[in-house]
């Protein structure tokens, strides 16, 4: 299956050497801008790139036009990555339409996982990272026990409903029927007790 195109942006060879380190180990296609101006000529002569992560602090065009530019086009999933942890900062990036927030310095697993996390709710994840399970579609990474119905909605993908087919229904009965008929019933246990009292 072909692999899904990140593109980071990051004025510092370093970092983007290392974001790419931990997004490759994910089977990513990392695609690299030194700057916010070669950013938006690799998106849009690219067409296909899957998710954005772009620093704030930039030559030639910073994080906030690239984020302008590829907005009036695009609904591109955009993580913004930068040293800027001021409120005022966070909260206009979301004004502008950014999809995620993340603070430097950052743990790069965190990183990758909001990514993933950002991909499955665009609806561009892997097919490879989804479960199919009882009908309904879910990333790996995803928690395998009972939570919050209503997050578990925004996050899964529904396929069309599990069903047990006729073929299986003998076993669900087989299986039923040996559980009750391994249990006492209650008729009997009063019984048994009645006995040994009148006795």
């Amino acid at each position: 299956m072909e692999k899904l195109k990140v593109m980071v942006v990051d004025d510092e060879a370093r970092m983007r050497k290392l974001v790419r380190d931990f997004l490759d180990k994910q089977d990513y296609q990392v695609i690299e801008a030194e700057n916010g101006e070669k950013a938006v000529d690799i998106f849009f002569d690219e067409k296909d790139i899957a998710l954005i992560i772009l620093d704030v602090m930039m030559p030639k065009m910073d994080g906030w036009q690239v984020t302008r530019e590829i907005r009036q086009f695009s609904k591109v999933p955009i993580i913004m990555l930068t040293a800027r942890a001021d409120e005022r900062d966070e909260l206009l990036g979301f004004e502008l339409g950014v999809d995620e927030y993340i603070s430097k310095p950052f743990s790069p697993k965190i990183l990758v996982a909001r990514v993933n996390a950002v991909l499955r709710r665009s609806g561009k994840a892997a097919a490879e990272d989804v479960l199919d399970v009882a009908g309904i579609r879910r990333g790996k990474d995803a928690p395998q026990g009972n939570t919050d119905g209503g997050a578990e909605r925004r996050r899964w993908r529904r396929s069309p409903r599990g069903r047990v087919s006729a073929s299986q229904r003998p076993l669900f009965r087989s299986r039923s029927t040996a559980s009750r008929s391994s249990s006492p019933s209650r008729n009997s246990s009063s019984f048994s007790i009645l006995s040994k009292t009148t006795a």
